[in-house]
Protein backbone atom coordinates (compact mmCIF):
# COMPACT_ATOMS: atom_id res chain seq x y z
CA UNK A 1 0.00 0.00 0.00
CA UNK A 2 1.58 3.26 -1.17
CA UNK A 3 0.90 6.97 -1.05
CA UNK A 4 1.34 8.97 -4.25
CA UNK A 5 1.52 12.68 -4.99
CA UNK A 6 -0.25 13.32 -8.30
CA UNK A 7 0.07 16.72 -9.97
CA UNK A 8 -1.95 17.70 -13.02
CA UNK A 9 -0.94 20.69 -15.10
CA UNK A 10 -3.85 22.46 -16.77
CA UNK A 11 -3.79 23.89 -20.28
CA UNK A 12 -3.07 27.33 -18.80
CA UNK A 13 -0.14 26.00 -16.75
CA UNK A 14 -1.76 25.92 -13.30
CA UNK A 15 -0.78 22.91 -11.13
CA UNK A 16 -3.41 20.91 -9.22
CA UNK A 17 -2.05 18.45 -6.64
CA UNK A 18 -3.64 15.44 -4.96
CA UNK A 19 -2.40 12.80 -2.51
CA UNK A 20 -3.69 9.29 -3.16
CA UNK A 21 -3.42 6.09 -1.12
CA UNK A 22 -3.69 2.88 -3.15
CA UNK A 23 -2.27 -0.61 -3.43
CA UNK A 24 -2.80 -0.71 -7.19
CA UNK A 25 0.07 1.44 -8.48
CA UNK A 26 0.57 4.73 -10.25
CA UNK A 27 -2.13 4.24 -12.86
CA UNK A 28 -4.77 3.79 -10.14
CA UNK A 29 -3.43 6.85 -8.32
CA UNK A 30 -3.85 8.92 -11.49
CA UNK A 31 -7.37 7.56 -12.04
CA UNK A 32 -8.47 8.41 -8.49
CA UNK A 33 -6.95 11.91 -8.70
CA UNK A 34 -8.52 12.50 -12.13
CA UNK A 35 -11.95 11.52 -10.81
CA UNK A 36 -11.62 14.15 -8.07
CA UNK A 37 -10.11 16.71 -10.41
CA UNK A 38 -12.89 16.40 -12.98
CA UNK A 39 -15.78 17.05 -10.63
CA UNK A 40 -18.93 18.69 -11.95
CA UNK A 41 -17.62 22.24 -11.72
CA UNK A 42 -14.58 21.91 -13.99
CA UNK A 43 -14.09 24.99 -16.16
CA UNK A 44 -12.02 24.67 -19.34
CA UNK A 45 -8.82 25.76 -17.56
CA UNK A 46 -8.91 22.58 -15.45
CA UNK A 47 -8.49 20.28 -18.42
CA UNK A 48 -5.46 18.06 -17.89
CA UNK A 49 -2.45 18.84 -20.07
CA UNK A 50 0.32 17.11 -18.11
CA UNK A 51 0.66 14.55 -15.31
CA UNK A 52 3.43 13.95 -12.79
CA UNK A 53 3.35 11.17 -10.20
CA UNK A 54 5.68 10.82 -7.22
CA UNK A 55 5.69 7.69 -5.07
CA UNK A 56 5.82 8.92 -1.47
CA UNK A 57 6.45 5.43 -0.13
CA UNK A 58 4.54 2.88 1.86
CA UNK A 59 1.78 3.87 4.25
CA UNK A 60 2.35 3.63 7.98
CA UNK A 61 0.75 0.73 9.82
CA UNK A 62 -0.79 1.13 13.26
CA UNK A 63 -0.11 -1.33 16.13
CA UNK A 64 -3.16 -3.35 15.07
CA UNK A 65 -1.72 -3.93 11.60
CA UNK A 66 -4.09 -1.49 9.85
CA UNK A 67 -2.82 0.97 7.26
CA UNK A 68 -3.00 4.62 8.33
CA UNK A 69 -4.92 6.67 5.77
CA UNK A 70 -4.86 10.43 6.41
CA UNK A 71 -8.02 12.52 6.09
CA UNK A 72 -6.62 14.40 3.11
CA UNK A 73 -5.61 11.23 1.20
CA UNK A 74 -7.85 10.31 -1.71
CA UNK A 75 -8.63 6.63 -2.11
CA UNK A 76 -11.01 4.26 -3.82
CA UNK A 77 -13.20 2.78 -1.10
CA UNK A 78 -13.97 -0.18 -3.36
CA UNK A 79 -10.31 -1.18 -2.94
CA UNK A 80 -10.87 -1.98 0.72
Amino acid sequence: MHRYHVTFTSVDGDPYSYRVATAMGTEKAVAVAAARHGGNDGPVKRRIYGVQVEDLGELDVDPGGVYVICDDDLSDRMEW
